[in-house]
């Protein structure tokens, strides 16, 4: 039932969820800004994979990080609609020729890997942040452009571990 990758994700989100919420939530950059890295996880999961069991995982991931951080959900609907869209932004990069069983992060250059990672978390941090303040319409400027440079913050923190991590996060 338990095979040896499942058991590893398993660990890897519980890894990324106590490094958020002990280590990159303390980073703070300008006293408002927060590098989101554990959606690592959802950007790099492989494509091929029990897609069923990658949104049970990544509402657990969402989840758990509600949990520790009082958040009521937030960012378990943020993971699981971000997981939801995955494919179409990787189609979006990669063209209509995408095969989904044989897909694999090696076929994207580095400016495609920095274009998906982007929009992963732009589109999680904008659907975040809008759900935190619940109106659409109420300061909708300020909220996009705290979600853009929240983005390229995390942009760079998740490229950075992606490149230095690679090879184990290939599978």
């Amino acid at each position: 039932m338990f095979d040896r990758k499942l058991i590893l994700h398993i660990l890897l989100i519980v890894v990324l969820v106590f490094a958020q919420f002990f280590v990159f939530n303390q980073f703070n950059i300008a006293d408002t800004y927060n590098p989101f890295v554990f959606i690592i996880w959802i950007i790099f999961y492989p494509t091929y994979r029990n897609e069923y069991l990658f949104f049970i995982l990544s509402f657990v991931l969402g989840f758990s990080l509600d949990l520790l951080m009082g958040t009521g959900g937030l960012n378990a609907f943020s993971c699981v609609l971000t997981a939801s869209l995955r494919k179409y932004f990787i189609k979006m990069l990669q063209g209509a020729q995408s095969d989904f069983t044989t897909f694999s992060w090696q076929e994207f250059n580095f400016f495609q890997t920095i274009s998906y990672v982007f929009i992963m978390a732009f589109f999680f941090n904008f659907v975040l942040v809008h759900l935190e303040y619940f109106k659409l319409n109420s300061h909708f400027f300020y909220k996009t452009l705290f979600a853009l440079i929240n983005s390229l913050i995390t942009t760079i923190f998740v490229v950075i571990l992606y490149y230095l991590f690679q090879h184990k996060i290939s599978d």
